[in-house]
């Protein structure tokens, strides 16, 4: 590498990465559609899971991060192509998201898109602090 990133700031970067992966995201479908009945994979059936920590709780080891969703981050789609894509992402196997607060709509987007299905997927969230410091209780 000549440490050079060829004009290309990481704002732009991150905007063309979201919009590569929706694109790969949604002509995967299209190619999917294309595959006679017959031949066709079913990959929920075939992901790989794993045991959640301690829980128990057998998990495809394929997650989604719903950071990318926010339209200000740079994601190009409508919130009905969004949904649609959380959607997709469940219907192919994917039970385990991530998402936060301040990932702006990505909250409701999950929400609508695995409405009905919800008792079937692992939803996980992160908490923003305030505190500038938060002191571990004294060992005893």
């Amino acid at each position: 590498m000549n440490g050079s990133n060829d004009g290309l700031g990481r704002r732009a970067f991150l905007k063309k990465a979201a919009q590569v992966a929706a694109a790969a995201a949604l002509s995967a479908g299209v190619a999917y559609g294309a595959v006679p009945k017959e031949e066709r994979i079913d990959l929920a059936d075939t992901m790989p899971t794993r045991a959640f920590g301690k829980t128990g709780v057998k998990l495809p080891i394929l997650g989604y991060g719903s950071a990318a969703l926010p339209k200000v981050w740079g994601n190009p789609l409508s919130t009905e192509d969004r949904v649609k894509l959380v959607r997709y992402a469940y219907d192919r196997g994917v039970h385990y998201y991530d998402t936060a607060g301040n990932y702006m709509e990505s909250q409701s987007i999950l929400g609508e898109a695995l409405k009905g299905i919800r008792n079937n997927v692992y939803l996980v969230t992160k908490v923003e602090t305030k505190a500038e410091k938060i002191e571990a209780p004294a060992a005893k």
